[in-house]
């Protein structure tokens, strides 16, 4: 940008020593047109100057996937049928509904699931991409399904025991605040009375289970965490008012309702002075703080600091950025 803005000041002065010159030779009419042109160009490079200062292109963030691992489900149910492989989501997805048929007095008869990916720039599912896996196959004719909403992933499920599986629900996790619902069992065979969870910042991938002629029972659910990088940002300008600074940042990551953090610090003695944030950026960040005065030297550095309404389970903090003005 500096380098920019230099070549651009010595354009200008170029064309002003060609107006200044050629009035010694044309006429004012000539003049006239000149100016005007003269002037167009200085608005354009102007404009062009203003938009690459203000511009602050995204940059996406990264999505990161732990271990997954079998968690226990309750082993009280049916213990008939026989011990199946487990079923899981490809890489990146999680399960967000199943569709169960009750299709005899004591357990379930069909079992499926679906997986569904993130959207790119949002904390919320799509169906693009989205896969389907097996429990139990067989007949679907009168099945029904519960599902998660697009800003929640399933950690659990809920069940209602014969003692076989005569019906299952899902626990929901929002996927940033990791607030918890539920999707209830729907073949009307009475209450809840035994449940599997993830652990906290962790969902639902897959499942083991006992079967044979029905849903015998489930050994396992399989759970993996799911966390969001956000990107770094640099710092493009610090405009010093005296007793505010205004920081104006790029690269900022693509995910919606990202936040940020400004800290400024005296560049001689590193003592903290003021904070901004967390903020959503708009069209810059403002620190005010009576101890900020015009030449005093500062260390301004930022951060993407999660995304709102998170709870620091989902988002992760980005590294900071510094400049020292």
């Amino acid at each position: 940008m500096r380098s920019f803005i230099f070549a651009l000041a010595r354009a200008l002065g170029y064309l002003v020593g060609l107006v200044s010159g050629a009035t010694k030779i044309i006429y004012h009419s000539d003049l006239k047109r000149i100016r005007v042109i003269f002037l167009a160009i200085i608005a354009g490079l102007l404009a062009t100057t203003l938009s690459l200062v203000a511009s602050a292109p995204a940059s996406a963030g990264s999505l990161q996937y732990g271990n997954r691992n079998a968690i226990s489900a309750p082993d009280i149910s049916g213990t008939g049928g026989g011990l199946q492989d487990v079923v899981e989501c490809p890489t990146g997805q999680f399960v967000d509904a199943i569709r169960t048929v009750h299709g005899n007095d004591f357990y379930l008869t069909y079992m499926r699931f679906w997986c569904k990916s993130l959207e790119a720039n949002t904390a919320t599912l799509t169906a693009a991409g989205e896969n389907d896996r097996f429990v139990l196959g067989g007949n679907e004719s009168n099945s029904a399904t519960v599902s998660c909403d697009r800003n929640s992933y399933a950690a659990g499920i809920r069940l209602v025991l014969s003692p076989y599986v005569d019906d299952v629900g899902l626990e929901c996790r929002n996927i940033v605040t990791g607030a918890t619902s539920f999707a209830e069992p729907v073949h009307g065979q009475g209450p809840v009375s035994h449940s599997a969870s993830c652990p906290p910042g962790q969902f639902l991938a897959g499942f083991r289970a006992w079967t044979g002629g029905g849903v015998d029972r489930f050994e396992n659910i399989i759970c993996q965490s799911l966390q969001y990088q956000l990107s770094t940002p640099s710092i493009s300008s610090v405009i010093d008012s005296g007793a505010t600074l205004s920081v104006a940042l790029t690269n900022l990551d693509s995910m919606a309702n990202s936040q940020y953090q400004v800290n400024v610090y005296d560049s001689t003695s590193n003592a903290l002075i003021a904070t901004a944030g967390p903020v959503a950026y708009g069209s810059g960040i403002t620190v005010s703080d009576p101890d900020l005065y015009c030449g005093r030297g500062y260390k301004v550095e930022a951060r993407a600091s999660g995304i709102s309404g998170g709870n620091g389970t989902f988002d992760l903090a980005s590294p900071y950025s510094s400049q020292t003005t």
